[in-house]
């Protein structure tokens, strides 16, 4: 009994079901409750490998890649029925709430994300060390310090902190923090008053203003200037009397006493503090450098590097198209959705993709014998299963890749493969997981290489490596072909692929496409000429 049923299933996945055995598998699905949870089964099992709803066959890897062959059905026959299809899966949709709870049925549990931070690493000029934090990136509970530098932070709750190297800080939660050493300039809103701040023997509450404060851990000196507002003054202890410090008025203090007498006029300067603007002005000046900088690099490689397919800088042109530096006219891409947005330099350069229909359409002529992928991209999530970054057309012809980033933060990439007339085949290799929601708004520099000779496959994240892996031989292609293809999305999907809508939500400013494998060295060294100075 289970067996006719499956196959009814099976033809429905496949777009191969009769209008009779539709009829069927309807009625069925209406009163049959083991019907219902029989189709459940089969559309996870549909879902859980991927890419078999493309004929794709998987290879199972150290990073998860899979292998099966199949042959596609005709275009036409999926589509025979669409009305009926409308009503099926209507019908499943009717099912899925039919379904009682039972430990028969397995659940996929999806991982929560908690929100565990404190602040916002904002901006920063000069820091020392490099590896401090990334823009955009949520700082947890724990120290932050730094040699040299200024460094912007929001807290959660409204406060907006910059702070002057050498500085040492730590983040208790989002409406506390102790200052170790070093100067700080806090700014709190309405939604942040109470805003505590820890110093050696005392503590500093907000009361919704603007102040300076410096930590002097040699001297063991702290000190505090009211800009705006008013803060309140206490002892460490939680049930200690508290002063208010009123706008304009400084105090200085040690373990044991304060001090409200012997300031300087110089004390009270507020240049001696960071400042905000002064930060924006430092960042305003570097980035306007690194642009230089890059477009130096830029032009370079467009001139002198042989192996360029294709060199996209994302700047609009005046026929709304982006200018391929190293082809012609017939391979710039077409832009279709997206807008002009700020990149990783400036207030321009780079196209921002959010709706189902945002792409950049482009056309890549010729055969080769390896690829190279290499793009800057701000990931502001992943909406999707798959999330494009570049995909050809049909994805039909033996040697077309494609490359996206899978809803668990991986790097995915594969290439179909038709070594044998009408058998389609197709290798899926993933990366280890580099994106995560709280790092949301941030630029990457990602990469991807494929040799066809060896089959082996390597990809990047920020000049490192994240994946490594090969194609079988039966799994390779001829040669690589690109044709037509879309960067951030998919514009022509196979007619059986239940995910066709594979928009990228963020924003891209460079893509690189190169007939051969890059070394690693290589790829680290077009991650350093690109990454934004702090």
């Amino acid at each position: 009994m289970n067996a006719k049923l499956d196959q009814l299933i099976a033809d429905w996945l496949d777009g191969r079901l009769s209008k009779t055995d539709r009829q069927e598998l309807e009625q069925r699905l209406r009163k049959e409750s083991e019907a219902r949870r029989r189709l459940l089964h089969w559309t996870a099992l549909e879902d859980s490998l991927r890419e078999q709803l493309e004929a794709a066959p998987v290879e199972l890897s150290p990073e998860k890649t899979s292998s099966i062959s199949n042959v596609q059905p005709t275009a036409g026959s999926r589509w025979m029925w669409p009305l009926s299809l409308l009503a099926l899966a209507a019908t499943f949709l009717m099912a899925l709430a039919w379904l009682p709870t039972t430990s028969e049925i397995p659940v996929v549990a999806k991982e929560v994300t908690i929100d565990s931070g404190c602040a916002v690493f904002v901006e920063s000029y000069g820091v020392e060390p490099l590896t401090l934090a990334s823009k955009g990136e949520l700082i947890p509970p724990g120290n932050l310090q730094f040699d040299a530098g200024m460094v912007r932070l929001d807290f959660l709750s409204g406060v907006a902190m910059t702070l002057a190297g050498p500085a040492e800080i730590e983040l208790i939660s989002p409406s506390e923090a102790r200052l170790i050493r070093g100067k700080i300039r806090v700014r709190v809103s309405p939604a942040g008053r109470g805003f505590t701040l820890h110093t050696p023997g005392r503590r500093v509450i907000d009361l919704g203003t603007e102040f300076g404060l410096s930590v002097d851990p040699k001297e063991q000196t702290s000190f505090l200037h009211v800009f705006d507002g008013e803060v309140e003054l206490a002892e460490a202890t939680a049930t200690s009397a508290r002063q208010r410090i009123p706008q304009g008025e400084s105090r200085s203090w040690n373990q044991s006493a304060v001090d409200r007498s012997n300031i300087s006029e110089k004390e009270k300067d507020p240049s001696i503090f960071p400042s905000e603007q002064v930060l924006r002005q430092a960042v305003a000046q570097q980035r306007s450098s690194d642009l230089l900088s890059w477009n130096d690099s830029l032009q370079q490689r467009a001139a002198e590097d042989e192996r360029l397919i294709a060199l996209y800088s994302f700047r609009v042109n005046e026929e709304h198209l982006i200018e391929n530096l190293v082809g012609d006219f017939g391979s710039d891409g077409g832009i279709v959705g997206a807008k002009p947005a700020s990149g990783r330099f400036t207030d321009e350069g780079a196209l921002e993709f959010k709706r189902p229909g945002d792409r950049v359409r482009v056309v890549l002529q010729g055969e080769y014998p390896a690829l190279t992928f290499a793009c800057w991209v701000r990931l502001d999530g992943l909406d999707r299963r798959y999330n494009a970054l570049y995909l050809t057309d049909g994805y039909e012809r033996d040697g077309e890749p494609h490359w996206q980033i899978f809803h668990d933060g991986t790097l995915m990439f594969s290439v179909r493969s038709e070594q044998e007339p009408g058998v389609r085949r197709n290798s899926m290799h993933y990366s280890k997981p580099f994106f995560t929601i709280d790092r949301a708004g941030q630029w990457f520099h990602l990469a991807a290489s494929f040799e066809v000779k060896t089959g082996r496959i390597l990809q990047y994240v920020n000049g490192e490596r994240v994946g490594d892996a090969y194609v079988p031989a039966k799994l390779r292609p001829c040669s690589i072909r690109y044709g037509t293809g879309e960067i951030g999305n998919w514009g022509l999907p196979g007619n059986r692929n239940f995910y066709p809508v594979r928009n990228l939500n963020g924003r891209v400013d460079e893509f690189s496409f190169y007939r051969t494998a890059l070394s690693g060295e290589e790829i680290r060294t077009l991650y350093e000429e690109g990454k934004p100075r702090r």
